[in-house]
C-alpha cells in the first residue's frame, strides 16, 4: 500500500467547508484535516470504499499537525465524476464529529445517520450517486 498527502484535495474540502451551511463548527473550530491518497482497492462488506475519514489519536498528535486524516481510495475514487467526488468529500466531512467538553475540545467522529442522508438527499436529490457520472 502507498499513501500519499493530497494537498490540491485539502483546498477542496476547505472550499466546500466555506460554502455549506451546515459545517459551521467545522469553519468555527478549524480542525486540521490531512487527505491522503491510498493505492488500496477498499471494500467493506463487497461494497468499494471510496474514502474514509478519522481522528488522529491523541497519543499520536506528538508525531503529526493534524486532527483528522481522510483517506481517499484513488483506485476506487477514479470510478467518480468530479461531482460524485465533490459530494463525497462533503459525505466525509458530515461524519466530523467536534465537542466542546470540560476537559476540552475533542475530535472524534459519528457513524451514517439519516441526518446524513438526509442532507445529501435534500441538495442534490435521490439520485445523487449518478451526478453527473
Amino acid at each position: 500500500m502507498r499513501y500519499e498527502r493530497d494537498e490540491k484535495t485539502e483546498d477542496l474540502l476547505q472550499g466546500i467547508i466555506a460554502q455549506e451551511e451546515d459545517f459551521i463548527d467545522i469553519r468555527t473550530m478549524e480542525p486540521r484535516i490531512c487527505v491522503l491518497n491510498c493505492d488500496q482497492i477498499k471494500k467493506s462488506e463487497g461494497r468499494l470504499v471510496f474514502a474514509d475519514i478519522k481522528p488522529v489519536q491523541e497519543q499520536y498528535k506528538v508525531l503529526c499537525e493534524f486532527d483528522y486524516i481522510l483517506t481517499v481510495y484513488e483506485r476506487n475514487a477514479a470510478l467518480l465524476s468530479p461531482e460524485q467526488f465533490k459530494i463525497l468529500l462533503e459525505h466525509e466531512l458530515r461524519h466530523i464529529d467536534i465537542k466542546n467538553t470540560t476537559k476540552g475540545i475533542t475530535f472524534g467522529t459519528v457513524g451514517h445517520d439519516f441526518e446524513d442522508f438526509y442532507a445529501i438527499v435534500d441538495k442534490y436529490g435521490l439520485e445523487w450517486s449518478a451526478a453527473n457520472a
